[in-house]
């Protein structure tokens, strides 16, 4: 089964199975994956797939973070653990997030500049790796195997 970094579908599919159960604290994923294939979905694989998504921030942040990495690369910068973009939108999650007495809150600037520059390094590979991704596809659509 995918996780949800890795898969798409039609909104009405994702309405029908419920959306996600946010009263779950792990496996989210994985219930609304069999709710949807309980409710007729088919899944098929996409070997072209390709996803990306970036949280950056802003030019004087990141400035600051280039600096501190050739000046003072243990200064630690903070985490924006409650963006939504991140992780979650919602509320009680956000919550467990900036409570949680096992979080972890701020990276040093070295390892967001060396974070930056893998991602960097990663945008040129894309035709060089490739990883199998699931989609749950509605209606009629026939299950396909693709190896």
């Amino acid at each position: 089964m995918p996780s949800a970094r890795s898969i798409a579908f039609r909104r009405e599919v994702f309405e029908a199975a419920g959306g996600y159960p946010e009263w779950l604290a792990v496996g989210e994923d994985m219930y609304l994956n069999h709710r949807m294939l309980s409710g007729g979905a088919h899944m098929e694989r996409a070997l072209d797939a390709v996803t990306y998504w970036r949280v950056r921030p802003t030019v004087g942040q990141r400035l600051l973070i280039l600096l501190c990495r050739l000046f003072r690369p243990r200064k630690l910068f903070p985490i924006p653990l409650s963006d939504p973009d991140l992780f979650t939108a919602n509320p009680n999650w956000q919550a467990f997030l900036r409570d949680d007495p096992l979080r972890l809150h701020q990276a040093t600037a070295r390892l967001l500049f060396e974070s930056v520059r893998l991602d960097g390094y990663l945008r040129f590979v894309p035709k060089y790796v490739h990883v199998p991704v699931l989609m749950l596809l509605a209606e009629h659509d026939p299950f396909k195997s693709i190896a």
